[in-house]
């Protein structure tokens, strides 16, 4: 070999691994959005939480009509149902929802403290909770994740703690106390576990992301007040992909930042408007596990919006490549 080529293709692994260490990728495409500020079929009034069921359908809890929507994931409108006839005399407050490995249907009810379990096509199942501290009790919930066997996890935002069920409803443990060191909550409004079954918080107030174990034991945390990459205006939901993505709904900040698992900052998305790939307040993120496409609440713009899956950096040329092209 030349010395000029062994001298370049040196460069060139250096540059290479300098790259992967410091890796960035590109944020995904706008590809459309649907739903207008309304009580009428599609139309919502501040959507706050979204979820996408094994079905293929999209779910959104339309917190102020009070109700659930149902849409196919093109846009489509299929049904809805009201929150509100199953809680005479009070008012509902629909806020976090999540798609059970069963295919139920769980929303969180931020008003009345508890979370409604429906059927697919909404029938009324039951509730889980009541107002209060005690185990089991809700103050404030707001979202909801599940994991993998049917446990489930609440941002217990008015308790500042995370509370774990079975997937038989009972009450299993809980974690965390107002204040902002490790394991501690300021008001934690977004939950979401990985595909390993860490789980992790969003706080409005303490404006950071934390990850824990499925038991509750503190394992790192990232975010800090600011509109700079990796800051926050306001954490709320979180999704995780296989990939070891966490994607957190910046709403303060009106963007989308993703993060590797570990809080390395990658890539945001949305600044504040009303136009395509714009985004005002985003308080929920669903990604389709199809087709990668990622479903974003947008709880002052009255829709959902839709991006397309974000391409991963690749290098485009082979060592053999490299190799032929110096000799």
């Amino acid at each position: 070999m030349k010395p000029l080529a062994r001298i370049l293709i040196v460069c060139l692994s250096f540059a290479l691994a300098a790259a992967g260490s410091a890796r960035s990728d590109t944020p995904p495409s706008p590809l459309f959005k649907f739903g207008t500020l309304g009580a009428g079929d599609g139309q919502m009034d501040h959507p706050s939480g979204i979820a996408i069921g094994a079905d293929g359908f999209v779910y959104v809890a339309d917190q102020h009509n009070e109700r659930v929507n149902k849409f196919k994931k093109d846009g489509t409108f299929v049904t809805s149902w009201d929150v509100s006839a199953y809680y005479p005399g009070q008012i509902p407050d629909p806020t976090g929802i999540a798609v059970s490995p069963a295919g139920l249907i769980y929303v969180t009810d931020h008003h009345i403290h508890v979370i409604s379990i429906f059927t697919s096509s909404g029938t009324f199942l039951g509730t889980v909770g009541s107002p209060g501290s005690a185990p089991g009790q809700f103050y404030y919930p707001v979202f909801i994740a599940f994991d993998a066997t049917g446990n489930y996890y609440v941002a217990d935002s008015g308790n500042n703690r995370i509370d774990k069920f079975s997937s038989a409803n009972a009450f299993l443990t809980s974690w965390g106390s107002w204040g902002f060191g490790p394991g501690q909550f300021a008001t934690p409004y977004g939950v979401e576990v990985d595909a390993l079954g860490f789980v992790y918080t969003g706080e409005v107030d303490g404006k950071r992301v934390q990850k824990f174990t499925d038991t509750g034991t503190y394992v790192t945390s990232w975010g800090s007040p600011g509109v700079g990459d990796g800051q926050f205006g306001g954490a709320e939901n979180i999704e995780a992909d296989n990939a070891g993505n966490v994607y957190v709904c910046d709403t303060g900040n009106n963007r989308i930042q993703k993060f590797t698992d570990g809080g390395s900052f990658l890539t945001k998305w949305g600044v504040m408007g009303s136009a395509l790939g714009q985004l005002y307040t985003p308080s929920d993120i669903a990604r389709d596990p199809v087709t990668g496409n990622f479903y974003v609440a947008e709880w002052n713009n009255a829709r959902v919006q839709v991006f397309g899956d974000a391409p991963v950096p690749t290098v485009r040329r082979s060592w053999g490549q490299l190799k032929a092209s110096y000799r």
